[in-house]
């Protein structure tokens, strides 16, 4: 079983697993596959349980069955380390010779939770281009917007949807056509349809020890009806 290791309470975890009849039995029925958090690496239904499961076919002895889902992350879930794992027949309707091999953590590791979305921009400055790298952990797909600011002037660089995002991913790109010179800023947020802004980063890069300071960048944005939700 493997899952993504990092994960917005309120929201989806994607996981993996492979559930394999290791009895020389058919199942004959259908049964569930449930996924389970925990705060130690034992899985039990006495465990929070996720809502989300796999509905795994009949197997025949020595079958197997893939299992892919994005697994919500419980309401009552805070921030913090979790264990994401699978349970097998959670429901108990298979007769089964050995009831001890039903349940995995997954072999990823602990599951870290946070609250908002993880952005942190880094910025270098080659002649003539700007290159920024992020990472964020998100499972469904968001509105990336970016506004450059350069002297006492901001300007959207580009608004794109990403792709769903399951781990921790870097993203570059350039901007070309920067002339060396003052402060220049690069502010980035990340939304989700009907739930805003779910984060958001800020930095300046000074090419020449002169220009704006970057409380000043932001009331460019400001005044241009651009909110920036963070102080330098």
């Amino acid at each position: 079983m493997t899952a993504q290791t990092l994960g917005l309470t309120n929201r989806r975890i994607k996981a993996a697993v492979n559930v394999s009849n290791l009895g020389l039995a058919p199942t004959n029925t259908n049964f569930r596959l449930a996924f389970y958090f925990s705060t130690d690496s034992t899985i039990t239904t006495d465990d929070t349980f996720s809502g989300s499961y796999c509905d795994i076919a009949p197997l025949a002895g020595g079958g197997t069955s893939n299992c892919t889902v994005a697994v919500t992350v419980p309401a009552g879930l805070v921030p913090g380390t979790y264990y994401l794992g699978a349970i097998l027949d959670d429901m108990n309707v298979l007769a089964e010779g050995n009831e001890t091999n039903n349940s995995r953590a997954a072999d990823s590791g602990a599951v870290t939770l946070v609250s908002t979305c993880i952005l942190k921009m880094g910025l270098s400055l080659a002649p003539g281009n700007l290159t920024m790298n992020f990472a964020l952990g998100e499972t469904e797909p968001l509105q990336w917007t970016t506004w450059l600011i350069t002297g006492f002037s901001a300007k959207q660089l580009w608004t794109r949807s990403l792709p769903v995002i399951d781990s921790p991913t870097a993203f570059s790109k350039s901007i070309p056509g920067i002339a060396n010179g003052g402060t220049i800023a690069v502010f980035t947020e990340l939304a989700a349809a009907g739930k805003g802004i779910l984060c958001y980063d800020f930095k300046t890069i000074n090419t020449s020890g002169a220009g704006p300071a970057a409380q000043e960048l932001i009331e460019v944005l400001r005044r241009q009806g651009i909110t920036v939700p963070i102080q330098p």
